[in-house]
């Protein structure tokens, strides 16, 4: 159904906006879509509970500079967001207000909208795991079994490739280099920008015995449920917890929360302190820009090694071997 634009019809703007700007006219991919919407939900959060009229009330007049700077500091001090976060959230909104500008160009407020600078915000180091922290996790799947044995593909390929969240959930099998196994093609960023990831050969190997194991095809996603739909962060998250509950009996002092992107913080930090280059690291980890991966640097830079490689995370077993590839005798524990 069409939509016709009326002056100072906000809703309006707002459909036309995500349904046709976005989808049609921009291309945006779905993430910064999810993340646009989100942004303008908890704007109308802000309304009903902040604002003296209800949210079909609200009209172009009523979006002004002091409206949005008073939401953005709502984000801050009610909901703890953090700066980067409040700035995510006015990025939204600039995108949303440079697309009704094109109608409202008599409309003072929008430029003014449009000015609002970010804040700046104080890159702290990335809370990390440690190496040996690793190792103890990654020891904590039982490879007995094909529960296991999956558990400990996800969270050795997650930590091995330094892989967002969302761009381990949307890996395929095809993704994986059929040949050799030591690489992968990761679609990451606007655009679904591609790049390609060395893995560890212990990594590869895990990979492909879970693969026989489940006998899974090219097209299939590499991680799913049972519906063989792409699998939901909150089951690597529960992933993540039950082998941490593990990890504790091994280790009281291990850590009691780690989330998924501190697996990417901690093999960032690990390569730089191996003496990779920062721009390599960059562009293993898909980074635009340097200044987000210089971050990782740490003042423990006396331990230099020539390559990427150099920073393996072996984990010994009673046994001290290695499964090979269509074995059919498992270990206790899986040296990566």
């Amino acid at each position: 159904m069409m939509v016709i634009l009326m002056k100072n019809d906000f809703f309006s703007y707002i459909d036309k906006y995500f349904n046709v700007h976005l989808v049609n006219e921009i291309e945006a991919s779905n993430k910064t879509i999810d993340n646009y919407k989100y942004s303008f939900k908890l704007l109308f959060n802000y309304i009903e509970d902040n604002c003296s009229y209800k949210i079909q009330n609200f009209t172009l007049d009523k979006f002004t500079k002091d409206f949005i700077l008073n939401f953005l500091s709502w984000t801050e001090t009610d909901r703890n967001n953090s700066i980067s976060t409040r700035n995510l959230r006015l990025a939204s909104i600039k995108s949303f207000t440079s697309f009704i500008f094109q109608y409202e160009i008599d409309n003072s407020e929008l430029i003014k909208i449009m000015k609002i600078p970010r804040k700046k915000d104080i890159k702290k180091k990335p809370d990390v795991v440690t190496e040996e922290e690793i190792k103890i996790l990654l020891s904590q799947p039982n490879t007995k079994i094909k529960k296991g044995r999956r558990q400990l593909a996800i969270l050795s390929l997650m930590y091995d490739a330094g892989l967002r969240i969302d761009e381990l959930l949307s890996l395929k099998v095809k993704n994986i280099n059929d040949q050799y196994f030591n690489t992968i093609n990761v679609l990451h960023g606007k655009g679904n920008k591609q790049r390609e990831i060395p893995i560890s050969d212990d990594v590869s190997n895990i990979l492909r015995i879970y693969i026989n194991d489940y006998n899974l095809k090219e097209d299939d996603y590499l991680f799913s449920n049972s519906k063989k739909e792409k699998l939901c962060s909150n089951a690597i998250r529960k992933i993540i917890n039950k082998n941490i509950k593990l990890a504790k009996k091994q280790d009281s002092n291990f850590p009691d929360k780690i989330n998924p992107h501190k697996f990417r913080h901690s093999k960032a930090t690990h390569l730089i302190n191996k003496g990779v280059s920062v721009v390599e690291v960059k562009e293993f980890l898909g980074h635009v820009d340097l200044s987000s991966t210089q971050i990782y640097i740490t003042t423990n830079l006396l331990q230099k090694r020539e390559a990427l490689k150099t920073i393996e995370c072996k984990l010994n077993t009673p046994n001290n071997k290695i499964i090979s590839v269509g074995s059919n005798e498992w270990l206790d524990n899986i040296i990566h």
